[in-house]
């Protein structure tokens, strides 16, 4: 009897352990809007912090939250971190992207998942859809949908982390 309940509570310590480890991201090579390839390990290594975005030119709310984390980005980059911009635009409307890029002033990396294999990676079912990442590639935050304020969170979030680290 004995020998059961400390196999029990051995198998219930591994089930509980696995479902509050932390998610690792998949790393993935993208064409950014100026055609070279783009990494994300390589990318995240570099920085305390990646966002990750997942966004479209024709997505209303994508296009408002692009606007705020543009304003973010200027922010934050001096505290090492980096966004990773993500455009899901299909091949009918990928030559948008670059244009809508540089009007909108994305002073960071924009890349093209125009047949969405990088949305299916991580299971995005509609845009906008924002990840944070550490140098490690650990997910330590998600966020599908956008409402005013959501990009405030975001900050709060980084900041949060960072001050962790310290």
């Amino acid at each position: 009897m004995r020998k059961l309940l400390f196999v029990f509570i051995l198998m219930f310590s591994i089930v509980i352990g696995k479902e509050n480890s932390v998610k690792k991201a998949d790393d993935f090579t993208l064409k950014d809007i100026n055609n070279q390839n783009f990494r994300l390990s390589e990318t995240v290594k570099k920085y305390d912090l990646t966002i990750v975005n997942f966004w479209a030119t024709w997505c209303t709310p994508c296009r408002a939250e692009i606007k705020d984390l543009t304003k973010l980005y200027k922010d934050i980059k001096n505290l090492n971190v980096h966004i990773v911009s993500i455009s899901i635009d299909d091949t009918k409307t990928t030559g948008r992207v670059k244009s809508f890029a540089h009007a909108n002033r994305m002073n960071y990396d924009v890349l093209l998942d125009s047949n969405n294999e990088v949305m299916r990676l991580y299971n995005v079912t509609n845009p906008p859809f924002t990840l944070i990442l550490d140098k490690d590639m650990n997910i330590i935050y998600k966020h599908s949908g956008y409402r005013k304020g959501d990009v405030q969170l975001l900050k709060k979030e980084i900041e949060n982390h960072l001050a962790l680290k310290k």
